[in-house]
C-alpha cells in the first residue's frame, strides 16, 4: 500500500509540474507581446507617426486632440496592427510603415499560432496522461 500512496504523490507533483511549465509558457506569451509591440509602438513614435500613417476614420476633429498623445497612438496603431484587427482608421502611408505593419501583423499572427498549439498540445498531453 504504500507504493500507491508514493505513485499518487508522484503523479500530483507530475501533474503540478505540468501547470506551472503550461503557466510559464502563457507569461511567457504576455510577456513576448508586450515586448512585441511596444517595440513597434515606439518605432512608430520615433519615426513620427502622422508621418508614416494618416487617420481615415468617420471623425476628423479628434485629429487635433490625438497630436499632443502620439506615443499612446502610436501603441494603439501597434496593438492593432498586433493582433491583426485591421487598420482601420490608421492607414500607412509610407512603404516603410506598410513593410513595418505586415511584419507585425505575421509576427502577431505566427505568435498567436504557437500559443494555441501549446496549449492544445498541453491539454492533450495532460489527457493521455491522466
Amino acid at each position: 500500500m504504500p507504493s500507491l500512496v508514493g505513485s499518487e504523490m508522484c503523479i500530483r507533483d507530475s501533474d503540478r509540474t505540468a501547470r506551472f511549465a503550461l503557466l510559464e509558457i502563457v507569461f511567457l506569451y504576455i510577456e513576448i507581446t508586450l515586448i512585441t509591440v511596444t517595440y513597434f509602438g515606439f518605432l512608430y513614435n520615433l519615426f513620427g507617426v502622422f508621418h508614416l500613417f494618416r487617420y481615415t476614420g468617420p471623425n476628423h476633429t479628434l485629429v487635433p486632440s490625438i497630436i499632443k498623445h502620439t506615443l499612446l497612438l502610436s501603441m494603439y496603431i501597434s496593438i492593432q496592427n498586433f493582433t491583426t484587427l485591421g487598420l482601420g482608421d490608421w492607414l500607412p502611408k509610407e512603404l516603410s510603415s506598410m513593410i513595418s505593419v505586415s511584419i507585425e501583423a505575421i509576427l502577431g499572427f505566427i505568435q498567436a499560432g504557437v500559443f494555441v498549439a501549446i496549449v492544445i498540445t498541453a491539454h492533450q498531453s495532460r489527457l493521455n496522461h491522466g
